[in-house]
C-alpha cells in the first residue's frame, strides 16, 4: 500500500494486520485519525517507509500499537478527559503526546525520540497535571515498570511522570512536574506547600481551591505528588 503522497483522513483509525510479505510506504502524507487507533497488530513480512510522513491522532482513548517500527513525525491528543496508550518500542524523529486533562499517559516499552520530544496535557494548565507512567506490555500501569524515553530535546510541562527513566542528549524538565516515584534522570518542580481554602467544598484539580497561605487567596497551583498538602481551620467551614 502506497499514500502517493496524499494525504489521508480516518474516521475510525487505522489498522494493518496480517504477516504475509507486504509493503507500507507513506511518504510525505499527513495521516489523520479522528477516533480509534493506530494499529500494527505485528510486522512481521512488512517494509515499512515512513519516510517523511506526519501522523495526527485525536481520539478519546487512543492507542499507538507502533510495531517496533520508525516514524517520522507522530502526534497524539486525547479529548474528553481521555488517555494514550503506546505499546511496542517504536522509534520517532518528532513525538508529541497530550492526555486530555488529568488523563494519563502508559508506555508499554521504551521508546526512543530523535528529535523533539513534547509531553503536555491538552488543556495546557496548571490546575491539571496528566500522567505519564511505565506500564506492562500490555499498557497496564504497574508500579514498578520502569521505561526508558530517549529524546534528543524535550518540551515538558504539566505532567507527573512514575517509573519513566529520561534518557539521550535531552535535559529533562520542564514546568510543573510532578514527581510520582520510580523515576531518573528527570529535575522536578521544586517542592512548596499549599493549603486548601474553598471552604465550600470543591475539586483538587482546580486553582480555586488552593493557597499559597492558611485561609489566603486561592488561584495558587494544585500540589504536585512531591508537594505539602494542608487542611487547618481555614479549610472548611
Amino acid at each position: 500500500f502506497d499514500t502517493g503522497n496524499n494525504n489521508i483522513s480516518c474516521s475510525s483509525g487505522f489498522n494493518y494486520s496480517g504477516t504475509g510479505t507486504r509493503t507500507l510506504t507513506l511518504g510525505t502524507s499527513t495521516i489523520t485519525l479522528t477516533g480509534g487507533s493506530w494499529t500494527m497488530t505485528t510486522s512481521t513480512g512488512l517494509t515499512f517507509n515512513g519516510g517523511s510522513s506526519t501522523i495526527s491522532m485525536t481520539s478519546r482513548n487512543a492507542t499507538f500499537t507502533g510495531g517496533g517500527l520508525t516514524y517520522n513525525i507522530v502526534s497524539v491528543t486525547a479529548t474528553g478527559g481521555g488517555g494514550i496508550t503506546f505499546l511496542s518500542a517504536n522509534t520517532f524523529t518528532t513525538l508529541t503526546i497530550r492526555p486530555s486533562g488529568n488523563g494519563a499517559i502508559t508506555v508499554g516499552a521504551d521508546q526512543s525520540v530523535s528529535g523533539l520530544f513534547t509531553v503536555d496535557n491538552n488543556t495546557s494548565a496548571a490546575s491539571n497535571a496528566g500522567l505519564l507512567a511505565g506500564g506492562s506490555s500490555t499498557g497496564v500501569f504497574t508500579k514498578g515498570s520502569a521505561r526508558t524515553i530517549s529524546a534528543g530535546s524535550v518540551s515538558l510541562a504539566n505532567t507527573t511522570f512514575a517509573d519513566i527513566v529520561g534518557a539521550g542528549a535531552a535535559t529533562w524538565t520542564g514546568t510543573n512536574i510532578g514527581d510520582g516515584g520510580g523515576n531518573s534522570n528527570i529535575t522536578f518542580t521544586t517542592p512548596v506547600t499549599r493549603y486548601w481554602v474553598d471552604t465550600n467544598g470543591g475539586s483538587w484539580q482546580t486553582t480555586a481551591s488552593w493557597s499559597t497561605t492558611s485561609g489566603g487567596a486561592s488561584g495558587a497551583t494544585i500540589p504536585l505528588p512531591q508537594d505539602t498538602a494542608i487542611f487547618d481551620a481555614n479549610s472548611i467551614t
